[in-house]
């Protein structure tokens, strides 16, 4: 990844965060900011997977993966507290 797709994927972990919060906000993992939220998170895992790996299964995979992982939880939850439950369940109702 060259200098200016690492910064276009910073600057969207940015906005996924805040979208996290925002959709936690509105407090549905299947509602419209999910959607858009779990939009986002698939493109950014575009990003960094290999052309042609990303798949809506791997998507909730990775999720599950997220709930399993100490390491992600820890991630999430400084976005706010439940943000790793809720990301999970909105790939899982979105993806």
């Amino acid at each position: 990844m060259g200098e200016a797709a690492h910064l276009q994927a910073e600057e969207l972990t940015v906005a996924i965060n805040e979208r996290l919060r925002r959709a936690m906000e509105a407090g549905d993992p299947a509602g419209p900011e999910a959607r858009k939220l779990v939009e986002m998170h698939g493109r950014w895992l575009r990003m960094y997977w290999p052309e042609g790996t990303y798949t809506p299964e791997a998507h909730k995979g990775l999720a599950d993966g997220y709930i399993a992982d100490e390491r992600f939880q820890v991630y999430y939850e400084k976005v706010a507290p439940g943000a790793t439950q809720f990301l999970h369940d909105a790939i899982h109702a979105c993806a």
